[in-house]
């Protein structure tokens, strides 16, 4: 057990972070083409033009109204952490298209940044 414990162990904050968002990103550049329509949680809950561009959309590709009124993500920042995210992000970005990734032109999706001020 002591062997596993020394191989399976917390990774920094900076290195965890750079693995999620590439995952997401590699993720993301997969799902886009078959998708229909791609809504971004954080811009719904923070956004009610945004709501009503994705009930629009919603509803006029099914018929199907949807209520997303009380959609809300609770935001816990980066405070204490001591990470450039964006930089952190771009970093990945950069690495992944130098590796041949398609991200297609940047998946046309918002970066971490963008989409935290949304």
């Amino acid at each position: 057990m002591e062997s596993l414990n020394a191989v399976v162990q917390p990774c920094d904050d900076e290195l965890s972070y750079r693995a999620f968002i590439g995952v997401y990103l590699l993720s993301y550049a997969a799902a886009v083409p078959a998708a229909d329509l791609v809504l971004d949680m954080e811009r719904l809950g923070g956004s009610a033009q945004n709501r009503d561009d994705a009930r629009a959309s919603i509803r006029g590709r099914t018929g199907i109204a949807v209520d997303f009124s009380d959609c809300t993500l609770t935001h816990h920042g980066g405070g204490g952490i001591g990470l450039d995210f964006a930089a952190a992000e771009a970093d990945v970005r950069e690495r992944l298209i130098a590796c041949g990734a398609k991200l297609g032109g940047a998946v046309a999706m918002p970066s971490t940044a963008q989409r935290a001020s949304a």
